[in-house]
């Protein structure tokens, strides 16, 4: 099931898919539908869309400069088969709730520039996604997503959340150090399930988005040894992705530094993870984790020289 539904045209695709990152980490990946990252080949992508968009609770509608008209000037929208037109159409014939989100510059449409079957598209609220103040901005965006994802959902107190996924971490690694790899993997994906199913409740919980990106990384550990390297780089790649979103939005978090070494020596990129463990110790003199991954690194490097 798809939380939020994000319609786009390719041409805004960088700002819809830095808009999903920061969705995914605040509120889940499963809960969070782009037709790129989540139509599998093969599939009947109307079908997939059509069904996204019915089990969807929200529709962001990403407009830029170009999505009324494009560089050719070609009003697309005007073409009855235009798959924009089409995921509009059945989010307003379905009545879902639309926020349509500004980008670039943009201004929304009047009604008179929009078919008429999506003229009722004008009367939603828009929200401004300026990239001079994309984060300032994307917290009133999540504040207004959150509200309308939460009603309904049974609650669950976060200091009891946030204890069981760190209880989960530390028996994921013990598990690793007794060689037990599948069920570490479980215990990991026990704790992505976890997060899913908790983050709509805090999605501006720090320490909960962090936690998703170091679980994505025990993943990638866990795969990686089992000899599954495939998917193991898929995660890896995921909890970049997290660390990343999460050094843009909040630059001064020692534990986003942390994380994105963490990831690049897992990676095996080890002088590019030592700059990450420097920043985080800077940031937070008496972090023992990332002193403890430093040290690792430096001294990982210092064997490699050796002759």
């Amino acid at each position: 099931m798809a939380g939020v539904f994000l319609s786009y045209r390719r041409v805004e695709s960088d700002w819809a898919t830095k808009l999903a990152r920061s969705l995914a980490n605040r509120f889940g990946k499963d809960l969070v539908f782009q037709d790129v990252e989540d139509i599998a080949g093969g599939d009947r992508w109307r079908d997939r869309i059509q069904a996204a968009i019915e089990t969807a609770e929200i529709v962001l509608v990403v407009i830029g400069p170009q999505w009324l008209v494009d560089e050719q000037q070609r009003r697309r929208l005007d073409d009855p088969e235009d798959v924009l037109r089409a995921e509009l159409s059945e989010a307003l014939k379905l009545g879902r709730a639309i926020i349509p989100v500004l980008v670039g510059g943009a201004t929304m449409p009047a009604s008179d520039d929009i078919p008429g079957e999506l003229a009722d598209l004008s009367e939603h609220q828009a929200m401004s996604l300026a990239d001079s103040a994309w984060n300032e901005n994307l917290e009133r965006l999540l504040e207004r997503v959150r509200g309308l994802l939460l009603p309904g959902r049974d609650t669950e107190p976060l200091e009891r959340v946030q204890r069981e996924v760190h209880e989960r971490q530390v028996e994921f690694f013990a598990l690793l150090d007794q060689d037990r790899l599948a069920d570490a993997l479980e215990v990991a994906q026990r704790t992505l399930d976890t997060l899913n199913r908790v983050s709509p409740l805090y999605p501006d919980d720090l320490e909960l988005q962090t936690a998703r990106g170091y679980t994505y990384k025990n993943c990638g550990i866990g795969l990686r040894d089992f000899g599954r390297a495939d998917e193991a780089a898929s995660n890896l790649d995921q909890a970049d992705a997290v660390f990343d979103t999460l050094l843009e939005e909040y630059p001064d978090d020692p534990a986003a530094w942390d994380g994105k070494g963490s990831v690049l020596a897992t990676r095996g990129d080890l002088e590019a993870s030592l700059p990450y463990f420097e920043r985080a110790i800077e940031l937070k003199p008496d972090y023992v984790e990332a002193r403890r991954n430093r040290d690792m690194v430096v001294q990982a490097l210092g064997a490699r020289s050796d002759p």
